[in-house]
């Protein structure tokens, strides 16, 4: 029985060393892909980095232009923005403003009355 033990402790052993090494064929085959793969994207960056670079010259020709349209855009929307809420408080005030008129006329014909009631009074 200890001969028995030896050959299944030895062959796990050797089932452990096959997979490790199939482990590491497969770890290998995915290192060479992926050296493989980053050295196609290092081309494709170059291609890209000439591209950039001569789109990036034409964007600078059109910067201020650009800019202007943007700066103008956004500072004309503020200013539409800001000229429409000040409407709105104006119209507000001028609602507060009646109203209180509204309430000094009525006042005033108060104060006018009680005059008058006096006036007769006396």
């Amino acid at each position: 029985t200890s001969s028995d033990d030896f050959m299944k402790r030895n062959a796990k052993s050797t089932n452990t060393f096959w997979t490790a090494i199939i482990i590491i064929a497969r770890i290998r085959a995915m290192i060479i892909d992926l050296e493989r793969k980053v050295h196609s994207l290092v081309r494709e960056l170059k291609d890209l980095d000439y591209i950039y670079d001569s789109q990036y010259q034409t964007l600078t020709e059109c910067r201020p232009v650009i800019n202007d349209f943007f700066s103008g855009l956004f500072s004309e929307w503020s200013t539409k923005h800001i000229i429409e809420k000040n409407l709105e408080l104006l119209a507000s005030l001028q609602k507060n403003v009646q109203h209180i008129l509204s309430i000094l006329l009525e006042r005033k014909h108060e104060l006018e009355h009680d005059f008058l009631s006096f006036s007769k009074a006396e």
